[in-house]
């Protein structure tokens, strides 16, 4: 059985989205299957003040894209990293 695959994204306002792929303006966070995608992200991102928008942390206030982008490089990486050390742990067992 085939999982099914999803894209996080963001755009500039900080602001994670969900789909099959990166809308034009947006900014791609990463992409695999969609239940460890959705956890990955919602468990390392930040809740706006709505209490249900998920935000890149640093995004929202960054006074600049390029504050932004840097913002968002250190997330990805972050989450790439976290991936990495989950699927290293499950490889061990």
């Amino acid at each position: 059985m085939c999982k099914a695959t999803l894209t996080a994204f963001c755009w500039r306002t900080g602001k994670i989205e969900f789909g099959t792929s990166v809308p034009e303006g947006a900014m791609a966070i990463m992409t695999g299957p969609a239940s460890e995608i959705t956890d990955e992200i919602t468990s390392k991102s930040r809740l706006a003040y709505d209490g249900k928008t998920l935000l890149v942390p640093g995004i929202p206030e960054a006074p600049s894209a390029e504050h932004a982008k840097a913002a968002l490089d250190r997330f990805v990486e972050w989450v790439h990293k976290c991936r990495e050390r989950r699927e290293a742990r499950q490889c061990k067992r």
